[in-house]
């Protein structure tokens, strides 16, 4: 994990270097995770199959970089393929993880007031186990929505459905009479998209949103954006799923947006831009989309490893009043989409 001297926790550190002793390859994996919120904190998480720590970071008058571990837990009981870390919550934050069995742990993680060996910081803060599927396979992608409020989950194709969205409020409520053992099934608010879904997203589409809308790649090719205000249809039984909540809809949903694409490995929403995304592929390209555009992607980097984009500078155009971009690379693979 990041080393950083006990005796002191604000001392200044240039990098932060994993030091995860076990020989099991499988136990060194850590993902470094910043702070989802709109506005910087310095806050960042560092996860390991072993171990959650987050850190706040900062800059002193001698632009020397100091940072302190304000939480920590240890002895988690998985071994994650994705992850993600909400901090909308007062006193403590939430790190979702999932796994390869299709299992998925809703973790707190408590802003360490005590020592973490205590069990007085854990006993309130329970490890929330629940199963997304009615057989083993792949969560592919994890995510919670920008206020915190639902966790999505991308699984493989089974007997079941590959996207399902959860509300975390309720996984919460729940929690309060158990500590780590399962949720009941019952849990499950929502369960869209009828085949297997390899990466997702939250985002706003507008600027004023107040409810966010949610990118899928899934295995039929396409990019799918799904608005959650909109209403559900019906489950082949006659039955609905369980409400969200009063701002929610409840059934199974189709998308308000598709886009035509290759095999996508993920999606990041642009956090200035509520309309934008990115994309990137097994073929190891980059494309940036506009959701007020539906037929293709607006800009497209496709690049070898020798081949590295360097600068981006804006031009104007006298010409119909028109915008154009000059992009200077290393290489010619950089195609502009119009």
């Amino acid at each position: 994990m990041p080393q950083r001297n006990t005796q002191n926790q604000h001392q200044t550190q240039n990098h932060f270097t994993p030091t995860l002793n076990s020989s099991n390859p499988s136990s060194r994996r850590f993902s470094l995770l910043a702070d989802p919120s709109p506005q910087p904190t310095g806050k960042f998480l560092v996860v390991s199959n072993s171990e959650l720590r987050s850190y706040q970071s900062w800059k002193s008058d001698q632009q020397q970089t100091h940072y302190r571990s304000i939480s920590f837990r240890s002895d988690l009981p998985y071994s994650y393929k994705c992850v993600d870390w909400s901090t909308t919550r007062q006193g403590f934050d939430l790190v979702a993880t999932g796994t390869l069995t299709g299992r998925a742990f809703l973790v707190t993680l408590p802003y360490a007031h005590h020592p973490p060996s205590k069990p007085e910081l854990y006993s309130p803060h329970p490890i929330i186990s629940f199963s997304t599927a009615k057989s083993n396979r792949p969560c592919n992608s994890i995510a919670f929505s920008p206020c915190g409020k639902l966790l999505a989950l991308a699984l493989d194709k089974a007997r079941d459905y590959g996207l399902q969205i959860f509300d975390v409020d309720r996984i919460l409520g729940l929690s309060q009479s158990i500590a780590t053992h399962e949720i009941h099934p019952s849990i499950k608010t929502q369960a869209l998209n009828a085949e297997a879904v390899h990466a997702l997203e939250y985002m706003l589409v507008t600027s004023g949103s107040a409810q966010p809308a949610l990118l899928t790649a899934s295995s039929s090719k396409l990019i799918g954006l799904y608005d959650l205000r909109s209403p559900g249809t019906k489950l082949s039984n006659g039955d609905q799923l369980p409400a969200l909540n009063n701002d929610y809809t409840i059934g199974v949903l189709n998308p308000v947006s598709q886009w035509p694409v290759r095999s996508i490995l993920g999606i990041k929403a642009d956090p200035l831009v509520a309309h934008r995304f990115a994309t990137w592929s097994d073929d190891r390209s980059v494309k940036l989309w506009d959701t007020r555009k539906t037929s293709e992607c607006v800009l497209q980097f496709s690049e070898d490893d020798s081949h590295l984009l360097t600068r981006t500078k804006p031009e104007s155009s006298a010409k119909g009043n028109a915008q154009t971009r000059s992009f200077q690379s290393l290489g010619p693979r950089l195609e502009k989409v119009s």
